[in-house]
C-alpha cells in the first residue's frame, strides 16, 4: 500500500496521533449538511495543517512530500476525508489485483458501488471540496 498517496498520508497521521500527540481535540468531523456549501462527501474531517506538517517530519516518515500532498489544504486546516474515502478505493483495487475474494457485506457494498461507477464512467476517487479556507478555518477555531 506504500504506493498509495492516501495510505502514506493517513499512516503518518496515525503514527503522530498514536505515538506523539493525543487525537482528542485535534480533529473535527462535521456533517457536510451542516456546512453552507456543497461537498462531495457526507462529512469533512479537519486536522490542523500543523499536525500534518509534524506528521510529515517524523523521523520514520520516508516520504514527507507524499504525506503533505495526501490532504486538501485550506489555510490552517486540512480536510483528510477525501484521503480516507480514496484509501478505501486503493485497498479495494489492491485486493482485486491480488485475486482475493472477501465475502463480507461491507466489501460487497464497495464492489457494487465500484461497478456502478465503472458502468457509468464515473471516477472512483474524490478530489475534495472547493475553496473553502475561511469556513474550515472558522470551524477549527470553534470550541
Amino acid at each position: 500500500m506504500f504506493d498509495s498517496l492516501n495510505f502514506v498520508g493517513l499512516k503518518a497521521l496515525r503514527n503522530l496521533f498514536h505515538h506523539h500527540e493525543e487525537l482528542l481535540h485535534k480533529v473535527k468531523i462535521i456533517a457536510a449538511s451542516e456546512l453552507p456549501m456543497t461537498c462531495e462527501l457526507a462529512q469533512v474531517t479537519l486536522v490542523a495543517r500543523s499536525s500534518v506538517a509534524r506528521a510529515s517530519s517524523l523521523p520514520r516518515e520516508p516520504q514527507p512530500d507524499t504525506v503533505r500532498a495526501a490532504f486538501r489544504r485550506y489555510g490552517d486546516v486540512c480536510d483528510i476525508e477525501p484521503a480516507i474515502f480514496n484509501v478505501v478505493v486503493d485497498v479495494f483495487e489492491k485486493v482485486q489485483s491480488l485475486g482475493l475474494r472477501p465475502t463480507s457485506e461491507e466489501f460487497d457494498l464497495v464492489r457494487q458501488s465500484y461497478q456502478v461507477e465503472q458502468d457509468r464512467g464515473f471516477d472512483h476517487r474524490v478530489s475534495g471540496s472547493g475553496h473553502i479556507e475561511t469556513i474550515f478555518s472558522s470551524i477549527m477555531a470553534m470550541d
